[in-house]
This record gives C-alpha cells, structure tokens and sequence, in this order.
C-alpha cells in the first residue's frame, strides 16, 4: 500500500474523533436569533405566535410579499411584520398605503424601517448587540408603558436585550407608547390613520422572543401590549421573514449553515490539499498572458440608469437623486433641505454660492417629487439641471 493511503486514513480518523466529540459536547441550546414562529429555542417566536392566535378570530402565515397581498381581499385585519423582511421596495410601501386604506392595522416589530414604510419618516438610532450569556442577568434597558394597559410600572430588560430607540419621527403624527423616561428614548410608536387604521412600530424585537416569555417576570409587558395593538379580535396576518431567504439561498450558504455538511466540506478539502500536496503530478503549461480587466462600473452604470429612463421610472430615478442630494446639503451645510423654511434656505444659498430664488425653487422641486409616485420627463430634466446648477456653484462651508 502506497505512503499516502496510510496518510488519508490516520486523517480522516482524527477529524471522525474531532467530529464526534464536538457533536457529544454541543450544547443544544441554540441562542442565534431567527424570529421565526416555528423555533422553540429561547429566541426563537413560537410562544408570541400562539398568543396572537388567542388574539384573532384566525391567525395565518402569508408566504409571499407585501406587494401580493395588497391585491387579495384581505381588510379589517391586523398584519405583523417582523426583524429584517427582505427585498421591501419602493412599490411595497405603495402596497402599504394600499393596505392601510383597506382597513389593515399595521404592527411592525423591526429594528431598520425598511422603504416598504419609509412614508412614516421614522430613524432609527445607532445600538449595540450582546451575544454573551453572561449578560442575562446584567440590567441596562428600562421600558415604561404609556397606554392604560400597561399596569403603570417599569420593566427592566437585561444587555443581552437587543434594543435601538427611535431617534427621528413626526411628533405630530406619532404617538409614543414605550420609552424610556430617564434616558429619554423612544421604542414604541403609534400612527393614527382617518380611516381608523393604526400602525405600531416597536423597535425592541427580542422582547417578544420565547426567553423573555416563558416564566419570565416581564411576560404581562408582552400581554399588555396585545391588549393595546389589538383590543379586538380580528384576522391576523404573520408576514413570513424567511420564505424569500430560503428560496434564494444558495448551496453553499445551506452547507454553510449546517455545522455537520461544514465539518463533511472542511474534509473534502483538506482532502483535496493533501492529494494536490503528496500525489499529484506537476504539469508544465504555457503561461497565458493576462491583460489588465478592464473597469465596466461606469458602463454598467449607464445602462441601468437608461433602462430605467427608457421604461418610464421617473419617479425612482428622482426619489434617488433627491436621497442623495439632501444628503449631499446634509453632509457639507449641515441642512435638512426637505423640511427647511426660507431663513434656512436662504442661509443655504449664502453659504453655497447660490442664489436665494434658484434655491428656493430647487427645495420646492425636491419637495413635490418626492412624494410623488408619477413625475413627468420635463420634472426629471429640470430636477437634474438645478442640481448639476447648485453642485457647480457651490463652495466648501467656512
């Protein structure tokens, strides 16, 4: 028998001990966060999905996006949308809109307010995650209802509790039901819509996970507050956050995440190193010669942007020039241009160069377009002319 045989073989039973007394040794208690309503581990959201069937005459899973269920019939319902649901674009939060008008409350349970919501103009502000056990017992978050259900007391949530605020919304549009007095921040909000329709944004998501549940102290907060989102039964609609992750995972993110198929692709290769190393023959090629690639970005650039001018899309092409934009005067004058009146427009057009009237114009422009989900070429072109004529006039802030 050849040298390397003997070599594979002792290899293979060092990783088959390795393999195995890693599996004997592993603790089964898994603490990733999925937010799926299936998952029984402690941050997993099967305890909150069966309290919302207590809540509503029936509660389903819908496996498909926001923008199919605005065409169905669904009304009078209550929608939960939960952490990180992919691929929201600008024609959901149209959806939305649709959906709100139909009756449909909304209950959004997210960290990112995605651009399916991005009408609400609600920000999020900067937060830090825990993944250490030891900081179970470690209280920093203190959460005090506002709503009559709340039993008028504090809850205190450990660092473990991932936790952002709410830093920037309409004060005049929403209503504050979770904060945070002594620090002064803001994790739950309420919009009031003339149809009746309410939307809840709640950015505190591992609360309602099966830990922070399941015989724990702070449980009656998770009660109180399907009392307060939903004082009715009606229907419930849980958006699926997974569907579309599954459906476009690859094989090797599923190999990836599987600690066994990991461990088996380790193997093969390791494998394939020793065989290249020890038993392979060196076989002498012509060397190619290599140009240097050439950069496309630009000319990949240019025909995304023509597709979209050629099919019409001038309300997104204009909702991103506009984005950019305002964070172009945010960046270098320290302006919000969207929401800035005529004293701050004209201290703008001072300290840029510009002029007060091609300002002010330029302001209003933005303003009108971008909410608006038609704009017409002649806009575009006008949009884009005023701020190529802005950006050449305009100098560093002293």
């Amino acid at each position: 028998m050849k040298r390397i045989y003997y070599i594979y073989i002792l290899f293979f039973l060092l990783v088959f001990t390795y393999v195995v007394n890693s599996d004997l040794k592993r603790d089964k208690t898994n603490w990733n966060r999925s937010f799926d309503n299936k998952d029984k581990n402690p941050m997993g959201l099967s305890l909150f999905y069966e309290l919302l069937k207590t809540r509503g005459d029936s509660t389903i899973s819908y496996y498909g996006s926001v923008y199919k269920l605005s065409d169905s019939a669904v009304k009078n319902s209550v929608i939960v949308c939960l952490e990180n649901y992919p691929s929201w674009t600008h024609e959901d939060s149209i959806a939305v809109n649709k959906l709100i008008q139909k009756g449909n409350d909304f209950i959004v349970i997210n960290h990112y307010i995605g651009k399916a919501f991005e009408n609400f103009r609600v920000r999020p502000r900067h937060h830090y995650e825990f993944n250490d056990d030891s900081l179970l017992t470690k209280i920093t978050i203190t959460i005090q209802p506002t709503y009559q259900y709340g039993l008028s007391r504090s809850y205190y949530y450990p660092a473990y509790c991932d936790h952002i605020s709410y830093d920037g919304f309409d004060t005049s549009l929403a209503k504050i039901f979770l904060t945070d007095p002594m620090r002064e921040k803001f994790y739950g909000l309420r919009f009031d819509f003339p149809n009746g329709s309410r939307a809840y944004f709640i950015s505190l998501t591992d609360i309602f996970c099966n830990y922070f549940i399941s015989r724990h102290p702070n449980r009656y907060l998770v009660y109180s507050l399907l009392d307060y989102m939903i004082p009715t039964k009606k229907n419930i609609i849980w958006l699926d956050n997974t569907y579309e992750y599954k459906k476009k995972q690859s094989l090797l993110a599923f190999i990836f995440n599987n600690k066994s198929l990991y461990t088996a692709w380790l193997i093969f290769l390791f494998t394939m190193i020793l065989y290249a190393f020890f038993d392979s023959r060196r076989n002498q090629m012509k060397i190619p010669i290599y140009h240097a690639p050439e950069n496309d970005t630009l000319k990949f650039v240019d025909v995304v942007a023509n597709t979209y001018f050629k099919s019409k899309y001038h309300h997104l092409i204009a909702a991103e020039k506009i984005n950019f934009f305002s964070e172009y005067i945010r960046k270098h004058y320290h302006v919000d241009i969207l929401n800035a009146g005529d004293d701050t427009l004209n201290y703008l057009a001072g300290i840029s160069g510009n002029s007060f009237p091609t300002t002010k114009r330029l302001a209003k422009l933005c303003k009108d377009l971008i909410s608006q989900n038609y704009v017409s070429e002649f806009e575009l072109t006008e949009l884009n002319k005023l701020i190529k004529l802005f950006q050449n006039k305009a100098k560093p802030k002293t």
